[in-house]
């Protein structure tokens, strides 16, 4: 397992001293010690095992992007960035047909209907909370909803049989 440290800045100044001495001394020294140091001068810090990225565990989720923004339909060429952003993270994703979607902000608004795009992507936990990052900023959202459909996700390649 590959262990990270997140640091919470307690102030700005102790924040950038402690990334630039996470920099140089965390290779060397136990992350105890850079831990200590880094309370020491008031970041408030926690410790998060994860596995690297290539051994983290894949899930299938499923994200729900807009089918019109600003009043109008968003176009196939529009879409097709977002999705070649998103292949390009995950290698892959299933679009399905729009469906119709209705929620309010706080019980006493107006529902919002309008139409969304659902969308399966085999990824991490990492990997989807980047790809909502990157839909709520490409499709101008406030909020991006996605969930988890599977814990178990099997991809099983076959040998490719020439064209010719």
């Amino acid at each position: 397992m590959k262990k990270y440290l997140t640091i919470l800045a307690g102030s700005t100044i102790a924040c950038i001293l402690a990334n630039c001495i996470i920099g140089y001394i965390a290779n060397s020294l136990s992350l105890s010690i850079v831990a200590g140091f880094l309370a020491y001068i008031g970041c408030n810090i926690y410790l998060d095992l994860r596995l690297k990225k290539q051994d983290a565990k894949k899930f299938l989720w499923e994200i729900l992007v807009p089918a019109i923004l600003d009043g109008d339909d968003i176009s196939v060429a529009y879409h097709q960035f977002w999705n070649q952003k998103v292949c390009k993270i995950t290698s892959g994703l299933t679009i399905l047909t729009p469906v119709k979607g209705s929620w309010s902000f706080n019980l006493s608004d107006d529902f919002l209907s309008e139409r969304m795009i659902p969308v399966r992507i085999a990824c991490t936990w990492q990997q989807i909370r980047e790809i909502a990052e990157i839909t709520a900023n490409y499709y101008k959202q406030e909020c991006i909803m996605f969930y988890k459909l599977s814990d178990d996700v099997t991809i099983k390649y076959y040998g490719r049989k020439d064209a010719s």
